[in-house]
């Protein structure tokens, strides 16, 4: 238990020496009431989502009121999607944040940035999980047995979340970047009371059924930060959607011949399936984002390059 904790500090605790160090910032003690009360809000509303977000809600819910089969599936679904949501967002988190609020000034430059990290997180996103959707009928009964086959459904339906949780980091971490945490605290309140009344309703209906209702309520939610971004950035909706458009095709015809190497190869077993679905998948989706979209990605790459 101890070491938990001690994990816990520790870890920030090293990173504020390395930023100390890397700064090269001599500190001393000192109170300014004027740098306080700029830093107050954004402080308060931060460290008050940080600990609404960090909070299981949907664990606990169905916990309680659900049964033990629903918890452990759900669970089991959340974390196998987590390998890759976590990877992902973290990496888009650490590098997006820093990056929009050092051109929170230059709202023009911001505003290409962001819709540009955009594109990419869709380009990179979007195959991870539509690809993790179409072998997790092969992979889990392979690597986790047979028990685990009524999870496979709820690990699909939680994985449709994935997209929108890999642009929601980006979309959170603009908002943040630009001080408007307290638009972000009212969001995950939202996004947290609407899920538990979800699981209230449907945590006797089995994990299927309350991961299903999280999707739609995800999706449903979504547009509101979408919508919120747009207008501090100036864009219209439909050119923000535009950034989705090449990745969404690319993904298309990846999906299209996982599916047509699915049908060849049925009858030659799972493992066959899986890795010719894998290699088809990932040769595929290659190709048609080269072809589609070589164009954004080399001036991304570019971007990057000269920053």
């Amino acid at each position: 238990m101890w070491a938990i904790v001690v994990s816990q500090l520790t870890t920030p605790a090293v990173s504020f020496l390395i930023l100390i160090k890397a700064a090269n910032l001599k500190l001393r003690v000192a109170f300014h009431r004027k740098e306080f009360n700029e830093l107050k809000k954004f402080g308060l509303t931060s460290t008050i989502t940080k600990l609404i977000t960090s909070i299981s809600v949907d664990n606990l819910m169905i916990g309680f009121y659900g049964n033990a089969i629903t918890l452990g599936l759900y669970a089991f679904s959340r974390r196998i999607f987590g390998v890759i949501s976590d990877v992902l967002n973290n990496a888009i988190a650490n590098v997006s944040y820093p990056l929009y609020a050092s051109k929170q000034d230059n709202l023009n430059e911001l505003k290409i940035i962001f819709l540009k990290t955009t594109f990419l997180s869709a380009l990179i996103s979007l195959p991870a999980f539509c690809g993790l959707i179409l072998i997790s009928p092969y992979l889990i009964p392979m690597v986790f047995g047979n028990q685990w086959e009524p999870a496979i459904s709820v690990v699909q339906v939680c994985s449709a979340i994935g997209f929108i949780s890999c642009i929601g980091a980006l979309q959170m971490s603009l908002i943040k970047g630009l001080g408007h945490t307290s638009w972000i605290l009212k969001y995950q309140i939202a996004q947290q009371v609407s899920t538990a009344i979800l699981v209230l309703i449907f945590a006797k209906d089995g994990a299927y059924i309350v991961m299903l209702a999280i999707a739609i309520k995800t999706f449903s939610i979504w547009p509101f930060s979408m919508r919120y971004v747009s207008k501090i950035l100036g864009v219209g909706i439909v050119d923000y959607m535009r950034y989705f458009v090449k990745p969404i095709l690319a993904v298309s015809a990846m999906i299209t011949v996982c599916v047509i190497i699915e049908c060849i190869t049925k009858d030659y077993g799972s493992l066959v399936i899986l890795l010719s679905v894998i290699l088809g998948g990932v040769i595929s989706y290659i190709l048609s984002a080269f072809l589609l979209a070589r164009k954004e990605t080399f001036d991304f790459i570019k971007a990057i390059k000269k920053r």
